[in-house]
């Protein structure tokens, strides 16, 4: 009785098998059929979108489009030959300011810190914690913005450009370059992929 129900059925998938091709089978749409089968297009243009290891590294350093486009597309074991323009750009930022860099928290002078830049990839440490602000990693709370701000502009103590009254006065010599102002502490991750939470309203 099994073996006959088994055979049943074998023999009905395989008339349904038969009644399903025809010679057309392979255009794309079968007649009296509404079933389209789709083909990709990859017709039109498309933009190269950022390389992004370190958050705002093309938009600090690199300013031209076409110099952007370059180091986005090119390998990241080569974007290490763009640590001149980096430095230009970093010293530049500074000259705005009638300042020259002063060696960041983690002690990387301009030359060391350029380099690693031009790297933008994201360093992992495999036996310390994670953190941002160590270059260590990255945790989904760190403050990556402020982090790269006070590399660049915080010298020694990693607050050198934060809005310092320094004449006493009672007002600001110094910009604000070392935060975008925006609370980290607001940052709450979700528990499930992508662990994000809903954006700002502007």
């Amino acid at each position: 009785m099994k073996i006959c129900t088994i055979n049943y059925y074998i023999a009905l998938a395989f008339l349904m098998l038969l009644c399903g091709c025809s010679e057309d089978s392979d255009a794309d749409v079968n007649e009296g059929s509404d079933m389209v089968i789709m083909v990709p297009d990859f017709s039109g243009e498309y933009k190269q979108v950022d390389h992004i290891g370190r958050p705002e590294t093309t938009l600090n350093y690199i300013l031209s489009g076409e110099t952007q486009d370059q180091f986005n597309t090119i390998a990241t074991a080569e974007q290490a030959t763009f640590q001149p323009l980096f430095l230009e750009r970093l010293n530049q930022m500074h000259i705005l300011f009638d300042a020259t860099y002063e060696t960041n928290y983690l002690g990387l002078d301009a030359t060391q810190f350029t380099s690693l830049m031009a790297k933008n990839a994201l360093q992992v440490s495999l036996d310390g914690p994670t953190s941002y602000a160590m270059l260590t990693g990255r945790t989904l709370t760190d403050d990556v913005i402020d982090v790269m701000l006070s590399l660049m502009f915080g010298g020694t103590k990693g607050d050198r450009f934060n809005g310092q009254d320094t004449d006493n006065d009672g007002i600001p010599d110094l910009p604000i370059l070392v935060s975008d102002n925006r609370e980290a502490t607001r940052v709450n991750p979700t528990s499930a992929f992508p662990y994000l939470e809903k954006p700002y309203d502007l």
